[in-house]
């Protein structure tokens, strides 16, 4: 009863959509550019239904709400932004016509326009503000900038209302000082403009494709819409059966149906819609972006438009069409991954589409678009992007398309290629740390009149490269001072700049309590040293990387509790120790380490001299050797054919032995405590460990005093 419920909700709203076309403004996005000369340049995209009324293609306002807000030049408050026409923007992009085209040499005459009022034809409006500066902090919560849109919202199948659309941005507070009124940040920029017309019956993607140009890190997510006032933002509520990370239907509308999932490294949504047939419905996505900076927010910027879900026709063969295959080093759509500076990115990207054409003999046309932050503008110069080596692709022959003045690779079936990026120092941070390039595909076929999509994806997270630590980093006292010495085996002399000695007492901060100059110098004498509370010690060696002067990785730490000698108890056969470390076993009359014993107990097999190394940080102490005697393995007799079974058990084992002899136990746990003692009589042949799991030790003696000990461990 409640599905055939929500499913009658979900038809009468599906109804009100069909009706109600008398607003125009479907959704957009707002987004900044920092300016060389310190100024901001904000933009704006609105996008139309073109079956709604004319937009007005004139000056907006961009509202400001913040407290403190920004202040000009003149220290006088900025509260709003005009936004003025890019009509040259506007006019180059086939008058804002965004609505599907179809393309290559088999391209058919659109059959979605604007100009005939289509349903589905979207209209794109660039905006954009005059430089401005924009002098103070933001607060903890950001600047949110608002661009509120005439009302009403349309009638949206997957919203509950209609109320006044506002398109908005958040600027964050920077994670360093910045100059007063210059600005340090430009947001994520969406690289295309959005794919928003989809086919029912087949599985579709949908890719918010982003870069940011201050190589930020950035996080994709689904996030809701609200309504106007600026001050005081309104939730718009979600219809029934769908919310804001659920938007378009799921298996609750037909079992069919695939739920839209996001990629958060790329923006990819995947989802499959089989219900809704034959109306054209509308359902409202927003696409959240928020670019992090050292681990600190630092700018969020949304796209929010509805996707249109169309009946479209089948294949010649009455087959339905597909989405291109698309794959990145044999992985389905992208892959992430983090490179040294300096090293070569080399990745196969391979398209396949085997369904036949509608416009031609034989398989569909692929294209292939290619967008990225350090793309070569022909995909094919590696000198021919802002900042040298540009990533490219090899192997296949990009032409320029002058109807969307982009480059493009067209070939019928199938696109074979090679993604390569030669980065060096020059892809790093302008203070040499990691920065973020994103690489982002475009395949298409040329079915008309919606050609199915496939979105792809190359995230490369370019780091400088790390400096490997001192070795044996250790200390030991030198009168009432700490003596802190290194190994500098391993460590680039060309490059290094200095040695930076670390310190903490307690539970206190970090300090840096002295830096050495000299690469040979590898010790230190800390004449501060107190034996009275406990304090750490580490090294890092500084390095000129790529330009910058970087820290490398830092040493094992040294603790003053180390500075105690390590001890040796022996109980009968067993060594043990108290001592927290690495260990090794160490057999003394051999002069040899005790293979694969490096636990902090070793039964001894036989009679002689043993040894503990233990390694504590970079330290590595051995203890004097102690002498073991009377080790029962080295008598003959009937332990020579004793068994105990199973290793590891539950706690119950059992004992077989030649002939009916009584024998006695003890067993000792792994500190060598004797944990159980007692005698097994001639007929009985189980022992019952203790209740404890973990590692025990079992002596067995027969009635002549020979011994022999195991190691059992109870689970």
């Amino acid at each position: 009863m409640k599905k055939l419920l929500l499913l009658f909700t979900i038809i009468l709203f599906a109804s009100i959509n069909q009706t109600s076309k008398a607003s125009h403004v479907l959704g957009g996005e707002i987004t900044w550019v920092c300016l060389s000369n310190g100024k901001y340049v904000f933009y704006a995209k609105v996008y139309r239904d073109c079956t709604g009324i004319p937009y007005p293609f004139d000056n907006k306002t961009l509202q400001i709400v913040g407290n403190p807000l920004p202040r000009s030049g003149s220290n006088s408050t900025i509260s709003s932004i005009i936004l003025k026409p890019d009509s040259a923007t506007f006019m180059a992009n086939n008058f804002g016509d965004i609505s599907p085209q179809p393309v290559g040499a088999t391209a058919q005459t659109p059959t979605i326009t604007c100009a005939n009022s289509d349903p589905g034809a979207v209209q794109e409006f660039p905006f954009q503000s005059d430089p401005m500066n924009l002098v103070g902090t933001p607060p903890a919560n950001g600047w949110k900038f608002y661009l509120v849109q005439p009302c009403c919202r349309p009638i949206i199948t997957n919203l509950a209302s209609a109320g006044t659309m506002m398109l908005r941005a958040v600027m964050y507070p920077p994670t360093t000082t910045p100059t007063s009124g210059q600005c340090y940040d430009t947001s994520p920029k969406f690289l295309a403009s959005p794919q928003y017309t989809f086919c029912r019956g087949s599985r579709s993607t949908n890719q918010f494709s982003a870069f940011d140009a201050n190589g930020d890190s950035l996080v994709f997510s689904f996030e809701r819409t609200y309504d106007a006032p600026p001050a005081s933002p309104t939730v718009v509520p979600y219809a029934p059966g769908y919310s804001f990370d659920n938007p378009t239907p799921d298996s609750v509308f037909d079992v069919r149906n695939s739920a839209s999932i996001m990629t958060p490294v790329s923006g990819l949504i995947n989802f499959e819609v089989f219900n809704g047939s034959p109306l054209t419905l509308d359902y409202l996505v927003v696409c959240q972006v928020d670019a992090y900076r050292s681990g600190q927010i630092i700018s969020t910027v949304y796209r929010e438009l509805p996707i249109t879900m169309f009946d479209c026709p089948s294949l010649p063969n009455n087959a339905i069409n597909r989405k291109p295959n698309l794959t990145v080093a044999g992985k389905p759509q992208g892959i992430e991954i983090n490179v040294i500076a300096g090293q070569t990115v080399t990745l196969p990207v391979s398209i396949v589409d085997d369904d036949t054409s509608s416009v031609s003999s034989g398989l569909q046309n692929i294209r292939l678009t290619a967008k990225g932050n350090n793309f070569a503008s022909n995909l094919a110069d590696p000198q021919f992007c802002n900042n040298p080596p540009c990533a490219r692709l090899l192997n296949v022959n990009a032409i320029y398309d002058t109807s969307w003045s982009e480059f493009v690779i067209d070939n019928p079936g199938a696109i074979a290629t090679t993604f390569d990026w030669q980065t060096s120092c020059a892809h790093l941070g302008s203070n040499g740390e990691k920065r973020t390039y994103r690489f982002y595909f475009k395949a298409e076929d040329d079915h008309p009149p919606i050609p199915k999509v496939e979105g792809g994806y190359i995230v490369v997270n370019v780091y400088p490269q790390e400096v490997n630590p001192p070795e044996q980093f250790c200390g030991s006292l030198s009168s009432n001072d700490l003596a802190l010495s290194w190994d500098n085996s391993g460590i680039n002399s060309t490059s290094f700049v200095s040695w930076r000695i670390y310190k903490k007492i307690g539970t206190g901060n970090l300090q840096l309590i002295d830096t050495i100059a000299n690469y040979q110098t590898t010790s230190y004498l800390d004449q501060n040293y107190s034996s009275s509370s406990s304090s750490e010690y580490f090294v890092r060696p500084a390095h000129t990387i790529c330009g910058n002067i970087r820290e490398g990785r830092k040493s094992e730490v040294f603790s003053n509790t180390y500075l105690s000698n390590p001890q040796v108890s022996l109980s009968r056969y067993i060594l043990s120790t108290n001592s927290v470390g690495d260990y090794q076993w160490y057999n003394c009359d051999s002069s040899r380490v005790i293979p694969n014993e490096t636990s902090s107990s070793f039964i001894a097999p036989r009679n002689g001299n043993y040894a503990l190394i233990l390694s504590r940080g970079g330290c590595v102490d051995t203890t004097a050797c102690v002498t073991v005697y009377g080790v029962g393995l080295e008598e003959n007799g009937i332990l020579d054919q004793l068994s105990i079974y199973p290793n590891p058990s539950n706690g119950k084992v059992f004992i077989d032995r030649e002939g009916a002899v009584s024998l006695d136990y003890q067993i000792y746990n792994i500190q060598g405590k004797l944990m159980k003692r007692g005698r097994l009589a001639a007929n009985q042949n189980q022992l019952l460990l203790p209740n404890a799991e973990g590692l025990y030790f079992v002596t067995i003696q027969d009635e002549s005093g020979n011994t022999k000990t195991y190691k059992l461990i109870k689970r």
